[in-house]
């Protein structure tokens, strides 16, 4: 993101560009455009540490950059760029977020004080309108309001030391995630200067000339279920997807409705447990996934050397 200053506490977050987001959320909107285009969605903000409150001018900061989110849009570079490097994206989809602008009335935001002098409270957060356009608000909402609260709260912290640590001989290569959370776009870029050939935010990728990497987030499993019934949720989420995919982000995530859930489906479908690379894990024991998963692809008779596990859950 970059920051506009226009005074030490009101200064507007903005994300750097339109594809200042994570993959998984255009490789679904491809998908929400092509089945569930006129399905309308609301999204709604939980805070789980209940115990943090956020000072009324971080509000304030955060509802003055939000009201400037229909200022961004795909550059002609960007567009052409996301074309050769995301063969699976098609030319209509390309068309569809040249053509985005986030609305930014689909946006409400509620200050609810809780401090006797109204300056402490929580952020209330919600945006609805057709799915298919309220898919991209998550992530870079979130983003604006974890750099205002670590620009203007949380502020003991700096970037003594982050570079030496990223760059360590010693540091194993891997690929960084959730742009959602970072607490500032500067220490979210200082990881691509070392020896990262992927990177699952789409801008970080085009600006680093790096591969974007990305499949499914539990939306698409929870919005299918939620529209086509859930005792097949996930085997229908797949078949969905690969409607849109036919070859290609074909990692399974597992655990939306448990992994378990998950397996008694995929034990259904050996042709589709064959194309599909592996699988993605986003919560539990990997000491106990891992031979669970072996032992699902074993009773398939599929040679689990030939499949991958992405661990994800940070």
């Amino acid at each position: 993101m970059s920051i506009t200053d226009s005074g030490a506490d009101n200064g507007v977050v903005l994300p750097a560009s339109i594809l200042d987001t994570d993959l998984y959320k255009f490789t679904m909107q491809q998908a929400v455009l092509h089945h569930f285009p006129d399905v309308h969605a609301t999204y709604k903000f939980t805070h789980r540490d209940k115990d943090v409150f956020f000072p009324r001018h971080c509000f304030e900061r955060f509802k003055l950059s939000v009201s400037h989110f229909g200022e961004l849009r795909l550059s002609d570079t960007e567009h052409r760029w996301l074309a050769e490097a995301c063969p699976y994206f098609s030319p209509d989809y390309l068309q569809y977020v040249a053509a985005y602008r986030f609305k930014t009335d689909q946006v409400h935001l509620e200050f609810e004080p809780v401090s006797e002098d109204g300056r402490l409270g929580n952020i209330h957060i919600e945006a609805g309108g057709p799915w298919v356009e309220t898919i991209l608000w998550e992530v870079p909402l979130m983003a604006c309001l974890s750099e205002i609260y670590f620009k203007t709260v949380d502020t003991d912290w700096n970037y003594d030391g982050q570079e030496v640590n990223s760059a360590r001989d010693d540091a194993a290569p891997f690929t960084p995630r959730n742009s959602s959370c970072r607490a500032s776009s500067e220490l979210h870029e200082i990881y691509p200067e070392r020896e990262i050939v992927r990177n699952n935010n789409v801008y970080l990728a085009f600006k680093y000339g790096v591969t974007a990497v990305g499949t499914i987030a539990h939306e698409w499993f929870m919005a299918v279920g939620a529209l086509r019934g859930y005792e097949h949720a996930n085997a229908i989420a797949l078949n969905l997807w690969e409607d849109v995919y036919p070859e290609v982000l074909h990692l399974a995530l597992t655990d939306t409705f448990s992994t378990e859930a998950f397996y008694k489906d995929f034990l259904q479908n050996k042709e589709q447990a064959v194309k599909w690379a592996g699988l993605r894990q986003d919560s539990g024991d990997p000491f106990i996934y891992a031979p669970r998963a072996k032992e699902v692809y074993m009773q398939l008779n599929i040679d689990y050397h030939k499949k991958m596990i992405i661990f994800s859950d940070a």
